[in-house]
C-alpha cells in the first residue's frame, strides 16, 4: 500500500469495524483510493504510482503510466539488436506493459497486513491477491464435469470442460516445443498470449492459464 504507516492503523481501526454497513465500506474504500491515489512515488520499490488501464490492442495486458527505467534497458539489449530504432524509442515510451507474470509478483508483493486495506470481501479469511491469477487449474474426473446441452445432437455431453483442458494441455506443449527448438521469442510469446486467455464457454465461464 502506498499510503503511510500512520494512514494504515487509521484506516485498517475502521475497516476492523464489525459494524460497518455496506454503504460506509463503500465510503471508507474510495477515501483509501483517493489517499493512495495522492502518492506519486512508492516508498518502498520507487516507482511511479502511474494511472494503470487496460492495454488497447494487447491480450490480457495492462498499460501503466511509466517510462521505462534507464536501469532497465538492458532487457531489451537483444530486441534493440534486432530493430536498431528501438534503442532511441526506449527513452521516450509513457507506458510500460504489465503481463499476468508481472501482476502475479506485484500481487505477491503484498504485505499480509494490507490485505484488509483492500476490502475484498471473503467466506473466512482474507485471500491473498495473487491467488487472483490462477497458475494450476483443476481437472475434474469426467462424472462430475458440468453438462451442457449438445449442439450437434440430442441431449447433454461433458465435452465442453474436456475440450478446454485438451485445448490447454496442447498449447503448453506447443510452448515448451518452441523453448526447446529455439524458436525466435516473437513466436514463443504470440503461442504464451493466447494462452492466457482461452475461447470461452457458455454460461460465460472463462478459463486462464500461464505456464
Amino acid at each position: 500500500m502506498l499510503i503511510s504507516d500512520e494512514q494504515k492503523r487509521a484506516f485498517l481501526y475502521q475497516v476492523n469495524n464489525p459494524n460497518l454497513d455496506y454503504l460506509r465500506r463503500k465510503a471508507l474504500h474510495k477515501r483509501i483510493v483517493a489517499a493512495s491515489k495522492k502518492i506519486t512515488v512508492c516508498s518502498r520499490c520507487g516507482h511511479k504510482n502511474g494511472v494503470v488501464k487496460k492495454a488497447v490492442g494487447a491480450v490480457l495486458k495492462i498499460a501503466h503510466a511509466e517510462a521505462i527505467p534507464a536501469d532497465n534497458y538492458s532487457d531489451y539489449i537483444y530486441a534493440a539488436q534486432e530493430n536498431k530504432e528501438l534503442q532511441n524509442l526506449l527513452p521516450k515510451t509513457k507506458f510500460t506493459l504489465l503481463d499476468p507474470l508481472q501482476v502475479q509478483v506485484l500481487f505477491s508483493k503484498i504485505e499480509k497486513e494490507d490485505i484488509p486495506l483492500l476490502m475484498v470481501r471473503s467466506a473466512n479469511t482474507p485471500k491473498h491477491p495473487s491467488d487472483v491469477i490462477l497458475t494450476r487449474i483443476p481437472v475434474p474426473p469426467c462424472c462430475i464435469r458440468p453438462s451442457v446441452v449438445s449442439e450437434v445432437k440430442s441431449g447433454t455431453t461433458e465435452d465442453d470442460v474436456t475440450m478446454k483442458l485438451s485445448e490447454i494441455m496442447l498449447i503448453n506443449d506447443v510452448i515448451e516445443k518452441h523453448k526447446k527448438e529455439g524458436s525466435p521469442i516473437k513466436t514463443i510469446s504470440e503461442t504464451w498470449d493466447h494462452l492466457q486467455v482461452i475461447t470461452k464457454f457458455k454460461k460465460q465461464i472463462r478459463f486462464f492459464s500461464q505456464v
